[in-house]
């Protein structure tokens, strides 16, 4: 290997290893998100952690359509649990849908700041796209 070819190896090595914790972060749920509006035009901040093996997501906070935060029942609540990994950036488990008081099987696509939440009961599949807070 010649000079240029050593410099040219080492110059992608380092732009790898540099990059690598973005790679990691985009696939990575864990942080506070923000949901699309809901029947009533409300959103939600959910709070993602590490559980067990998997992921879970509880609602900390509520907001009005006008971004004001407000009182709510389901603040508290534990939205989703059991989401592990099933493929780069793709999560499975159970999301609990508070307007039907049941939990369905679930799956989570996270892609940079995006993630997409959806959940199947039967034939019946609703989907969400989520913006990451932090």
């Amino acid at each position: 290997m010649d000079f240029f070819e050593m410099q040219w190896s080492g110059f992608i090595t380092a732009l790898f290893l540099s990059l690598a914790p973005l790679v990691a972060q985009a696939e990575n749920p864990i942080g506070t998100w923000h949901t699309e509006p809901d029947a009533k035009k409300q959103t939600a901040h959910v709070l993602v952690t590490k559980c067990g093996t998997g992921f879970c997501g509880k609602m900390v906070r509520a907001f009005d359509q006008s971004g004001k935060q407000i009182a709510h029942k389901n603040v508290g609540k534990r939205l989703f649990w059991d989401a592990k990994p099933i493929g780069k950036g793709d999560f499975a488990g159970r999301a609990y849908v508070p307007l039907l008081g049941k939990d369905f099987p679930a799956t989570m696509t996270v892609t940079n700041s995006r993630m997409i939440v959806k959940g199947c009961g039967g034939p019946v599949c609703k989907s969400q796209r989520w913006t990451r807070v932090n």
